[in-house]
């Protein structure tokens, strides 16, 4: 869309905004149940970029919630922890609290 004399670029999100933690359980959740998966798999199954893909793999397996499972020049895969275990189970309880009773 251009306003004439200035240059605007309009952003189009292919969904709803997610938060940090709404990406962090879908990874985790997908990792999870799939025995051994890999980054292109992680990437489809939770909606995200390649950049989004790096940086919260990388930061899920530095904070120890999801392990490398095998790794060569050809694949990586990975698993969860069992911290990756426990932070599903505790995010399932708060989402549990947090509906409305009814």
């Amino acid at each position: 869309m251009e306003v004439p004399g200035k240059h605007v670029k309009i952003i189009r999100h292919r969904g709803p905004h997610r938060e940090n933690y709404e990406i962090v359980n879908d990874i985790l959740q997908f990792v999870a149940s799939k025995y051994n998966c890999n980054r292109a798999e992680v990437t489809f199954a939770a909606s995200l970029t390649y950049g989004q893909q790096k940086r919260y793999m990388g930061f899920l397996t530095h904070m120890g919630l999801i392990l490398i499972s095998s790794e060569s020049d050809y694949f990586k895969g990975y698993e969860i922890s069992q911290l990756g275990r426990k932070y599903l189970q505790v995010f399932a309880e708060i989402e549990d609290d947090l509906r409305p009773a009814g």
